[in-house]
């Protein structure tokens, strides 16, 4: 399994600037931000939402 960050460049890249956009959003629905505060910078905004989802606790028992 490959360990590599996905980045916003990457996203950029692979999608261009509105598509990566919309993943990056779509990223942050899934995890609730809802209405907190994030930062204005594609990266930033994705490794935060990337870092919650990560730290996220399962919430059902398998």
């Amino acid at each position: 399994m490959n360990n590599d960050k996905l980045t916003y460049r990457d996203l950029v890249a692979s999608y261009g600037e509105d598509g990566a956009r919309y993943i990056l959003r779509s990223i942050e629905r899934m995890a609730e931000i809802g209405q907190r505060e994030v930062p204005v910078d594609g990266q930033l905004r994705l490794q935060a939402v990337l870092d919650l989802l990560n730290d996220a606790q399962p919430q059902t028992k398998h």
